[in-house]
């Protein structure tokens, strides 16, 4: 028979595609034995199949992941939760204690006498990671007081529009001291005699709630900046000390889920 033609209805489903990109990956590299697992009706007689078929035509260069031979290492401590392994061999187990810098995927796949293979590693490896920061904030703070500046002023109403001669600062406070209605007069007047005061940002004594709310801001810029966006707050904690000089510190705790894996060449480039 000189040509083989397979017609089936049927397409690689659920975690087939997967499974059969990786077999067909581990024959290109050239290793010699391959473990796959299913279970009873998982379909793996196909995945075979499709991998018999795709041998047999002609292979075509994969473009789309690089070609260079990398390893994914820890970026940072944590527990491992989560195990996914696309291309390399898992150095690493779900619970297992890992330490920035360590390697989690090989991009080694052999390296015995038969042979020296290496692929670029890719996958991801989730882990629990704890986030501590602390920051201090008082005994005073900068907000929004009084400058000791300040005037009376009249102002008058009708119809809702007010008419006064307004003291002019950049940033005020204003109380209305009393208002009384103008008699005699054609119009539905209105006057108030208010209190305009100046404010200004200055270095201000604070109450506790103050300083532990400032604290506390300071606190989570710094965790912002070392959390990635796609991490999944699993807890936080926030506890308050207070100083001999009344000063406030936050120290916040938060444990994280996320991605820890990054890509370092195996010869030591990044």
């Amino acid at each position: 028979m000189d040509k083989f033609v397979l017609k089936s209805s049927y397409s690689p489903m659920g975690d087939q595609p997967e499974a059969i990109e990786t077999l067909v990956r581990g024959i290109e590299n050239g290793l010699d034995e391959q473990v796959l697992l299913g279970v009873t009706g998982s379909g793996i007689s196909g995945v075979v199949l499709k991998i018999e078929i795709s041998e047999a035509g002609e292979t075509k260069p994969d473009t789309s992941q690089s070609t260079e031979p990398t390893s994914l290492y820890a970026a940072k401590d944590g527990i491992v939760t989560e195990l996914k392994v696309i291309d390399g061999k898992a150095k690493v187990n779900v619970g297992d204690a890992v330490v920035k810098g360590q390697e989690l995927v090989s991009g080694i796949l052999r390296n015995d006498e038969f042979g020296f293979i290496t692929t670029a590693a890719r996958g991801a490896v989730s882990a629990n990671v704890i986030y501590v920061v602390s920051a201090k904030a008082g005994p005073t703070i900068e907000k929004l007081s009084l400058s000791g500046t300040g005037a009376y002023y009249n102002a008058v109403k009708l119809f809702g529009i007010c008419i006064a001669d307004e003291p002019e600062y950049a940033s005020y406070t204003d109380e209305t001291v009393c208002e009384y209605e103008l008699t005699g007069c054609i119009l539905p007047l209105k006057a108030e005699r208010r209190l305009r005061q100046e404010t200004i940002v200055k270095q201000s004594p604070a109450s506790r709630q103050e300083l532990e709310q400032a604290a506390a801001a300071k606190a989570q810029d710094k965790l912002n900046e070392l959390i990635p966006h796609s991490a999944t707050i699993i807890s936080k904690h926030t506890e308050y000390e207070t100083d001999a000089d009344d000063a406030v510190t936050a120290i916040i705790r938060i444990m994280t889920e996320e991605n820890i894996a990054e890509a370092r060449g195996i010869y030591g480039q990044q």
